[in-house]
């Protein structure tokens, strides 16, 4: 072995041990639960208002993208612990009030724009959310 690949590998070894170099940051975060307080809206509009299946999309959906949602949460979680000084406690209800403002932003800037043709269109908006999440 070349020893000027030594480094590389072991590098490459220590991200893959350690996860991802790059980790999200708070702002990434709470954009990233933006899009999933979206989707879920979305898809509840879509079934309820207009008898449009959305539902198992989503359900699917999230789903395949569990695992950004769950490092999201962590990464707010943290922050808040961290930077804010909040307990764990603390923490779980300072997340039921984060998830409540995500559905209001989401209610203020996008619901108005939800008609029939969005929701035929729902899968292409899953993929349109999904681009914009911070992996």
């Amino acid at each position: 072995m070349k020893p000027y690949l030594i480094p590389g590998i072991i590098l490459l070894m220590t991200v893959g041990l350690h996860g991802n170099a790059h980790a999200m940051t708070e702002k990434e975060a709470y954009n990233n639960l933006i899009f999933f307080q979206a989707a879920a809206n979305e898809g509840e509009f879509c079934e309820k208002k207009l008898n449009i299946q959305a539902l198992p999309a989503l359900k699917k959906w999230q789903r395949e993208n569990a695992s950004v949602l769950n490092r999201s949460i962590n990464a707010i979680e943290y922050h808040l612990m961290t930077d804010k000084g909040l307990s764990k406690p603390e923490v779980k209800l300072a997340m039921v009030e984060v998830w409540k403002k995500m559905d209001d932003i989401d209610q203020r800037r996008l619901a108005d724009r939800r008609t029939h043709t969005t929701c035929r269109q729902f899968a292409q908006s899953l993929k349109f959310y999904e681009s914009r999440l911070t992996q």
